[in-house]
């Protein structure tokens, strides 16, 4: 996982999201996608036990971002842009936000996205279907995470990698 320029082992990641008493803790990939059996913890109260534990475990700041399963399943059963003619030519990106945002906020935010990629916001994720790769776009991520809070992506393949992991764990 890199975090504004620091990195750390999925090794440790899963240590010191054990240490916080969480079980049955795995790391999916080397981009900070962690699985674990959150009991009855609410997912605010465990993205502030675990933002509050990775900062002190690394000395900075770590947005978070809980899901449970049924939310990224109900994230997976969000189709927009399916029918969308043309079709982008990236691969079908997913934004986690840590909140939902206001009406006025997702219209400012879907202003943002170049007329030829295609974005909707649903809840707590934008849905983001870019016109080409990454790379190539003109879509200032930075500065929606400064505007909108901080957020993290993930292509729609990881997310139904990850769920699938949660369905048979």
């Amino acid at each position: 996982m890199n975090v504004g320029g620091h990195r750390i082992t999925n090794d440790d990641l899963v240590a010191i999201i054990g240490s916080l008493g969480l079980r049955n803790v795995s790391a999916y990939q080397a981009s900070g996608n962690v699985l674990f059996d959150r009991g009855d913890r609410a997912v605010h109260d465990l993205e502030h036990l675990i933002e509050t534990g990775l900062n002190g475990a690394l000395g900075y700041a770590v947005p978070t971002h809980v899901r449970t399963a049924e939310e990224l399943e109900a994230v997976l059963d969000t189709q927009p842009h399916v029918s969308a003619a043309p079709q982008p030519a990236g691969k079908r990106q997913i934004a986690f936000l840590k909140v939902e945002l206001s009406p006025e906020q997702i219209s400012e935010l879907e202003a943002l996205a170049p007329k030829s990629d295609q974005l909707s916001v649903v809840g707590r994720e934008v849905f983001w279907w870019p016109d080409g790769g990454l790379s190539d776009s003109t879509m200032d991520w930075a500065a929606i995470n400064r505007t909108f809070g901080p957020l993290t992506m993930r292509t729609r393949t990881t997310v139904e990698r990850i769920t699938k992991r949660f369905s048979t764990a």
